[in-house]
């Protein structure tokens, strides 16, 4: 990955989610340092397993997919607070897996007609930016890409930037 500004290299994108692929710690940090450059940081992003995959790279990405279809946050439905809720806790656990790492948050921002993810509004990409931040963050980190039939993420980030 490039600093948009300077074009200089910040971080080498080694694997990612090796929690989800069935990859084994050793095989993640061995792609990992496969992957690195001189002075250039691994990344590697995490579903799940915080603690088992904590040392993969020198970042850690925690990659939350909050949004999808079915629960549209709405303050009456339960099924918004559960997603919440689990997303919440899932922060929970990587804040105190990942203490004193280097970490980014990851919002994922797509949608799909396939997979059942959906755009998050900007109020939600703006609450999960924040989430990430208070929860000691480095940065965050926008997955916005266009798949097939779905729609892109970039207009969604532009206005959450905006606001």
């Amino acid at each position: 990955w490039y600093d948009v500004r300077t074009g200089e290299p910040v971080m080498t994108y080694a694997v990612d989610e090796p929690d989800l692929q069935g990859m084994s710690s050793d095989v993640a940090r061995a792609e990992s340092e496969f992957y690195r450059l001189p002075g250039i940081p691994t990344f590697a992003v995490i579903f799940t397993n915080y603690v088992g995959y904590r040392d993969i790279a020198d970042i850690i990405g925690v990659d939350i997919y909050p949004y999808n279809r079915w629960h549209l946050f709405e303050p009456w439905n339960i099924f918004s607070w559960f997603t919440i809720l689990q997303g919440r806790w899932q922060l929970w656990r990587a804040k105190r897996a990942l203490a004193g790492r280097r970490w980014y948050g990851i919002i994922q921002a797509f949608a799909d007609n396939a997979g059942g993810h959906r755009m998050p509004t900007v109020a939600e990409f703006r609450w999960w930016e924040q989430a990430f931040l208070r929860a000691g963050a480095e940065g965050v980190i926008a997955f916005a890409w266009n798949w097939p039939g779905g729609t892109s993420g970039a207009e969604l980030i532009r206005a959450a930037w905006r606001a």
